[in-house]
């Protein structure tokens, strides 16, 4: 081996080499450059941190807040199914389809039912409901102008519990009754 190596270096000198793609596995090492032994020794930190921050971005991505909206009227919880229909129930912090998210949208916030991924909806003869979710559509944007009140961008009215009935959720011409007021849990 000495020999060997000696011969590769003195040819080597004389401006003839041998690939290092062509020399033994062990001697490879030997034919880096100082400069790309800098480079690599200079990566080494960023690629130690990449997984870390793959670890953090994937955690960070997949951690979405939910609350229950519980009427401070009733007292009952925002509910809704499957078949997009929204009522108030009894609060139960272990039912998922009480359970909303809200999604920054283009005029407000989406509110995303999290067991069924559909979002609360309106019209303006004040039915409410859920749809698959829109971030264009106006009558699925809700912004709360001031203290517990949820108003649809779209029609301009305010969610709360319905008239006559105390599990109907519905919009009307906002007002300060407790039935327009909610509260997150």
């Amino acid at each position: 081996m000495g020999v060997c190596l000696a011969s590769r270096l003195s040819s080597t000198a004389l401006g003839t080499h041998t690939p290092v793609s062509y020399l033994p596995a062990h001697e490879k090492g030997i034919f880096m450059h100082t400069s790309s032994k800098k480079r690599i020794f200079r990566m080494i930190p960023f690629a130690l941190l990449l997984p870390a921050v793959l670890a953090l971005s994937t955690t960070h991505a997949s951690a979405a807040t939910s609350y229950l909206l519980r009427n401070n009227g009733s007292g009952d919880c925002l509910d809704s199914n499957a078949s997009g229909n929204a009522y108030l129930n009894p609060c139960d912090s272990g039912n998922n389809f009480q359970r909303w998210e809200f999604v920054n949208a283009n005029w407000g916030a989406l509110l995303k039912d999290v067991a069924t991924g559909r979002c609360l909806d309106s019209n303006a003869s004040g039915s409410v409901y859920t749809n698959p979710c829109s971030t264009g559509n106006a009558y699925q944007n809700w912004v709360q102008p001031s203290g517990n009140y949820y108003k649809n961008v779209a029609t301009g009215l305010c969610l709360r519990v319905g008239g006559n009935y105390l599990d109907e959720a519905r919009t009307q011409s906002c007002g300060t009754s407790s039935y327009f007021s909610w509260t997150r849990l």
